[in-house]
């Protein structure tokens, strides 16, 4: 049983992980995004401030140690100590 959940702990870290490496700031690192819509977005990289609007991405980033940088959490998402008293 314990295999199991640490097989699944790494999974995740590792899917956060490659999610996390995938976002870059398009236009070569001039500081504007384009978000689904089409529309542009600036912003000044590095980007630390991380807004989970999914309870498994809230869990997966405080398991992985990156709760602090957790700016907001969605209504549906438990609170755990370490994101108690974030935005909703």
């Amino acid at each position: 049983m314990c295999t199991t959940k640490k097989l699944i702990n790494l999974l995740a870290m590792i899917s956060v992980i490659l999610v996390l490496s995938s976002c870059t700031a398009g236009g070569g690192g001039d500081g504007v995004i384009h978000d689904g819509r089409g529309i542009a977005v600036s912003a000044k990289p590095p980007l630390a401030r991380i807004v989970s609007t999914a309870p498994n991405l809230t869990t997966i980033m405080v398991s992985i140690g990156q709760g602090q940088r957790l700016a907001g959490i969605s209504d549906l998402c438990p609170q755990p100590d370490p994101v108690a008293g974030r935005d909703r």
